[in-house]
């Protein structure tokens, strides 16, 4: 239960390296995204879930579609996040005092919004 963060274009790179043998070698149709706890936050600033800038959102989405692209339309993409990830996101979305005071508020929402094509 470690946390991944993909901070870089590196990290993201690696992430869809790594899980892509993982796909490979058990021969997987598809992938669940489960990042919790402080895999995902906004950075001060990314207000607007339709245009985030949190290295970490933009890495992960991009890592996906990457993953989707690579696999085919067949590829099966879910998840089931956590609820302070989403439904704070509604009341209390980005960080500093405008937004949430936990810049995990809605993490999530970015996420689905970007991929909302693509989940099965």
């Amino acid at each position: 239960n470690g946390q991944v963060q993909l901070n870089s274009t590196a990290a993201r790179d690696a992430f869809v390296t790594s899980v892509s043998k993982i796909i490979d070698t058990y021969g997987l149709d598809g992938l669940d995204i489960d990042f919790e706890g402080h895999s995902l936050s906004l950075n001060t600033g990314d207000t607007d879930f339709r245009n985030p800038t949190s290295p970490v959102i933009v890495n992960l989405i991009s890592a996906v579609k990457s993953l989707k692209a690579k696999y085919g339309q067949d590829f099966v993409l879910t998840m089931a996040p956590e609820t302070f990830f989403v439904q704070l996101g509604y009341q209390f979305y980005g960080s500093g005092p405008w937004g949430g005071q936990d810049p995990r508020a809605g993490a999530y929402l970015p996420v689905i919004h970007a991929l909302r094509d693509d989940l099965t």
